[in-house]
């Protein structure tokens, strides 16, 4: 036995050995031929894929802020990022030995640079995302938080792989369909004179619509699943006022008194603008809410967030050091000192490796259906 000589190349047709033909081995014998063939498309495969690696060719790179240019781009999977949106180059655009921006300012981008990049934000590119690998930290807080803001707002998976010390001064907001990494090293640092959280959901500040009634319903049909004419005891009729849900939607509940009507539910069908079916999580306790009067006073709902995962390796901190009870914030006063706050999402997941100077919890969660935990 001997190893078989590969080649990097691509036959289209792999030979068959047929019962007429003599078996034998060698280089050119007929037993060898089709492994031969099938070793050379395999080396072949292997050398386009470490080429598309090399080249960037299977993930994205964000450069940097246009204003902190001007940059070279030599790929169609560079990126960068203008008054917090991310941008790429046109396929239009010839790149060849490299494409540079004529600028740095907002009259550069509009006159010059701006007709030749499509907004990476665009549902056509949108479905087109692989990872977005982040820039090293710039050592100024707008800049770095406005880069993370930037790629958030597109979603997919955004990947910090750069050790660095990042800085933030303000929260920033990921949405549903969102993956968020960074690496052992990455360290994320609050400037002083702030205590903002680093990181909240986009629910948390969705609009609440006050729920006129929740009511068990005990004939509704969810024809969308298999028994479906089993019926259910977990419907809930929802009256509620202009409400902004679709079939399909997740719907968070908060100021009930009974068991079974807070929490997230499954829109699964809607009767009109005011009233709509939920299943709940759990069989209801009652026929019918009423009202916490000791916190909400009141029923309300609000659209949740879906599919979100926080991975983060290295650290959040939020220099407590730096603050104090009468520094400020741009969010939520009830979150203030917090690291990270979550409220109204189903399916999350939270890694967490480091949480340092932060006052309160390091992570808050709120209303949260299927959360996964690891540490």
């Amino acid at each position: 036995m001997t190893n078989i000589p590969e080649s990097s190349s691509w036959e289209d047709n792999i030979l068959l050995i047929e019962r007429v033909e003599p078996v034998s081995g060698g280089l050119n014998g007929v037993a060898n031929r089709p492994l031969i063939s099938l070793a050379n498309r395999t080396r072949y495969l292997k050398e386009k894929y470490d080429k598309a690696i090399e080249n960037n060719e299977l993930s994205l790179k964000l450069l940097g802020d246009y204003k902190d240019g001007p940059w070279t781009l030599t790929s169609y999977n560079q990126l960068i990022s203008f008054n917090g949106t991310l941008w790429r180059l046109s396929s239009d655009v010839v790149i060849g030995s490299g494409y540079t921006t004529s600028g740095t300012t907002g009259e550069t981008w509009a006159e010059t640079d701006k007709e030749n990049f499509v907004d990476f934000g665009q549902s056509q590119l949108r479905t087109e995302l692989g990872t977005i690998f982040m820039p090293a930290a710039s050592g100024d807080a707008e800049t770095d938080v406005q880069l993370l803001q930037a790629a958030l707002n597109v979603g997919g998976k955004i990947s910090y792989n750069l050790p660095g010390e990042y800085l933030y001064g303000t929260h920033s907001v990921i949405k549903s369909g969102t993956s968020f990494h960074t690496a052992a090293g990455v360290n994320w640092k609050q400037v002083a004179g702030k205590v903002n959280p680093f990181l909240v959901n986009e629910a948390f500040s969705a609009s609440r619509y006050a729920v006129t009634s929740m009511t068990k319903n005990t004939t509704a049909i969810n024809i969308y699943l298999d028994g479906s004419d089993i019926k259910s005891a977990n419907y809930i009729t929802v009256v509620c006022e202009n409400h902004p849900f679709v079939r399909g939607d997740w719907a968070a509940f908060h100021g009930a008194k009974e068991f079974g009507y807070d929490g997230i539910m499954r829109v699964i069908s809607v009767v009109d603008a005011n009233t709509f079916i939920a299943e709940s999580h759990s069989t209801m306790t009652a026929d019918s809410a009423t009202v916490n009067t000791d916190f909400w006073n009141g029923l309300f709902c609000f659209k949740a967030d879906t599919n979100i995962e926080v991975d983060i390796q290295g650290r959040i901190d939020g220099n407590w050091r730096g603050n104090s009870t009468a520094s400020t914030t741009d969010f939520d006063e009830r979150v203030k000192f917090m690291g990270m706050s979550f409220w109204g999402v189903n399916n999350l997941t939270i890694r967490l490796n480091d949480a340092f100077n932060i006052r309160k919890y390091a992570v808050l969660l709120a209303n949260i259906r299927n959360v996964h935990v690891p540490r």
